[in-house]
């Protein structure tokens, strides 16, 4: 058994040294979320870039929380 979809995600610390205790709310993050499937390279005729959305922080240049 296994789980339907996955999450992938990136949090963007921009001072060399920083960890998990400098996550504040205000940390820029990524996500991305994953069917856990193999269908989407079942056919030839189906690009990978199709099936899969990221969603940007950004909205007429601005970080949106």
């Amino acid at each position: 058994m296994y789980p339907e979809s996955i999450w992938k995600v990136v949090l963007v610390l921009d001072k060399p040294g920083q960890g998990i205790s400098d996550v504040t709310e205000d940390t820029l993050a990524f996500a991305l979320y994953l069917p856990n499937t193999l269908d989407y390279t079942e056919s030839e005729n189906v690009n990978w870039k199709d099936n899969f959305e990221l969603a940007s922080p950004y909205q007429n240049g601005k970080i949106v929380r």
